[in-house]
């Protein structure tokens, strides 16, 4: 898949999904949280808002990989990126940004004190699009990925940077 190609891709998948499970490092262990998405920009780049002083922020200071997982069971749609985590502070961005689905975590807005940015840069993406298929198919095209057999045209796919 060509990169523009692939970007367009993922904005199209990830556009309507408003809640990613985040997984990161933890001392030493993994560890998710839902995180409310806020942009994806055109260099296909994931934005959260966060607390700079979280938990969360600090595993990043510690190890940047992450992985984001987005699903839609009703849709038979999954998608999956791994890429790398930045705190990012900027107050033209804070305020260009959604912040649809933030009340729960930041009561103020963004006079929240210690608010920041959570930039993921994607280095890798796969998305299964089952519309009208069931979960099993999703286990074949794993089963054919770990067997380096190509996946059935159509149904799953993977964007790389």
């Amino acid at each position: 898949m060509e990169v523009q190609e692939g970007l367009n891709k993922l904005k199209e998948l990830v556009k309507e999904k408003d809640i990613a499970m985040m997984c990161s490092v933890h001392e030493k262990s993994l560890i998710s949280r839902p995180m409310a998405t806020s942009n994806i920009d055109d260099e296909g780049n994931i934005w959260f808002f966060t607390n700079e002083f979280s938990a969360k922020s600090g595993d990043f200071k510690r190890d940047r990989h992450v992985c984001l997982t987005y699903s839609d069971p009703r849709e038979n749609l999954f998608i999956s990126i791994s890429g790398s985590a930045e705190l990012v502070y900027d107050e033209e961005q804070l305020h260009s940004f959604n912040m649809y689905l933030q009340d729960e975590w930041f009561p103020n807005g963004l006079e929240e004190p210690h608010i920041a940015l959570l930039k993921i840069s994607p280095v890798s993406a796969r998305y299964w699009d089952h519309q009208d298929r069931r979960m099993i198919d999703f286990y074949k095209d794993s089963l054919n990925e770990q067997n380096d057999k190509p996946a059935e045209e159509g149904y799953h796919g993977k964007i790389e940077w």
